[in-house]
């Protein structure tokens, strides 16, 4: 079992309003962002790593690319937004702070949705 503090984590209050709290392990990274009011990130995408995000508070519009076309959506709490590697970024227009944790990880192509579901130990006797 290992915790990793806050006050150990990577923060990075960005000039444009985003404020990230990066926690980065040897496979994976998560990072816990915020997105203040009338905030613009910088259009971007990923070639290589998986970006999978989680809207905790707030709301905030995805722009991105579908083919050629210039999409968006607005997201909500519970929503989940799978990046890929497509060119986006994220918008609040809105008057209260997006909060959203991302999981990055470089994928390895190969599908473990059995092991992810069932890989489960019950412990009864320490009940």
């Amino acid at each position: 079992m290992k915790i990793t503090k806050k006050s150990d984590a990577i923060s990075r209050n960005r000039e444009d309003g985003t404020d990230i709290s990066y926690y980065i392990f040897d496979e994976y990274e998560v990072h816990y962002g915020e997105l203040a009011p009338k905030v613009v990130q910088p259009w971007h995408h990923h070639e290589i790593i998986s970006e999978t995000l989680y809207i905790v508070e707030g709301k905030v519009i995805l722009h991105y690319l579908d083919g050629q076309q210039r999409q968006e959506k607005t997201i909500v709490p519970g929503d989940v937004v799978q990046v890929e590697d497509t060119p986006h970024t994220f918008s609040n227009p809105f008057g209260e702070v997006c909060k959203m944790v991302a999981f990055r990880f470089v994928p390895q192509r190969v599908n473990q949705h059995d092991v992810i579901k069932n890989d489960k130990v019950l412990h009864p006797d320490l009940e």
